[in-house]
């Protein structure tokens, strides 16, 4: 996987309390894994919920997991049913589409442009926001979408 560059200020919801945030893997408010050279190392021993997020994100891009045991104390352990939130944040939704066509060997822009359908409208605007040339971005995603409307033609 290319290093993020729109994607390196936004973060990705993978699931509840899970996020990306560029090559850094966040377990409710900890950074639990690094991405380095397409597997995520993990900063050591939090929690099993901790461990179960990092494998989640390993799944979801396709990447390995190189587990580091180092027993780990310096976080905080929240209430039990507590939902984090790191603000303007893409939903688990839009955010497993964009990591499908990274995982699938889309570039960072591409796989964005072709998840952007499934985005929700607040989501979109967040992206747009980050990315300087959006006439140019804006006609990439009318040709992923033409693309997709190909692909469903002959399938069906």
């Amino acid at each position: 996987m290319q290093k993020p560059q729109i994607l390196k200020t936004i973060p990705l919801e993978l699931k509840r309390n899970c996020h990306l945030i560029g090559t850094t893997l966040f377990s409710f408010e900890t950074p639990v894994a690094k991405l380095v050279k397409g597997n995520f190392v993990s900063l050591g021993k939090f929690s099993r919920t901790t461990g179960q997020h990092t494998i989640h994100a390993a799944h979801l891009l396709g990447a390995g997991f190189v587990e580091n045991k180092t027993k780990r104390t310096d976080f905080t352990w929240l209430p039990r049913g507590c939902k984090t939130s790191f603000g303007a944040a893409i939903n688990d939704h839009g955010s497993k589409a964009i990591l499908s066509g990274i995982k699938a060997g889309l570039g960072e822009v591409d796989a964005i442009a072709s998840a952007w359908k499934l985005l929700r409208k607040k989501d979109r605007a967040l992206i747009l926001s980050k990315i300087a040339d959006q006439p140019k971005f804006l006609e990439l995603v009318k040709m992923h979408s033409r693309l997709q409307e190909l692909e469903l033609c002959e399938n069906n």
